[in-house]
């Protein structure tokens, strides 16, 4: 059985690495930043024509 503490080490590791930004490059920044605008824009429209 996984004890408590263990699976708190475990989910404090998966944050840290989450949150590790060091590991992004430029390129998956503006990916990010693409995905999200576009995602914006198609929701404003949607909005715009309901």
């Amino acid at each position: 059985m996984i004890t408590k503490i263990h699976m708190q080490d475990q989910v404090n590791n998966r944050i840290n690495d989450l949150m590790c930004d060091e590991k992004l490059t430029k390129k998956d920044e503006l990916l990010q930043l693409l995905v999200s605008l576009t995602t914006v824009i198609v929701f404003l429209i949607a909005g715009v024509n309901w």
